[in-house]
């Protein structure tokens, strides 16, 4: 975790960077369709820029979304967060999404089947 927090540092005082030493498998992930259109999306982009939802004054704002609930358990993990939310959704609805990807890769670099 240690290596998590370095590197949301990293971010935070390099303007939005990445750190060269992130490795992350996360991109690997296999990821269905959020059910979100694609217009809804477009359209929700624009208003995020044009409403100036990126600036504070004259300044950009940097944003890195952290994605994990087990993550906000870390301590050292909370602090390096502005703001914390928590999205909630239906056990059914959490259950599909499970349920229609094939599986994980995990820290490892191996692809774990979910169980079905």
């Amino acid at each position: 975790m240690t290596a998590f927090v370095d590197a949301l540092k990293y971010i935070r005082t390099h303007e939005g960077k990445l750190p060269s030493t992130l490795n992350s498998l996360q991109d690997q992930n296999e990821l269905g369709h959020s059910g979100v259109p694609d217009h809804v999306v477009e359209i929700m982009q624009e208003d995020f820029v044009k409403g100036n939802l990126v600036k504070r004054g004259d300044e950009d704002i940097v944003l890195c979304l952290v994605d994990g609930f087990l993550l906000y358990a870390d301590p050292d993990v909370v602090k390096q967060l502005d703001i914390r939310l928590l999205v909630r959704s239906t056990y059914e609805k959490l259950k599909a999404r499970r349920e229609a990807r094939s599986g994980y890769v995990t820290i490892d670099g191996n692809l774990r089947k979910s169980c079905r």
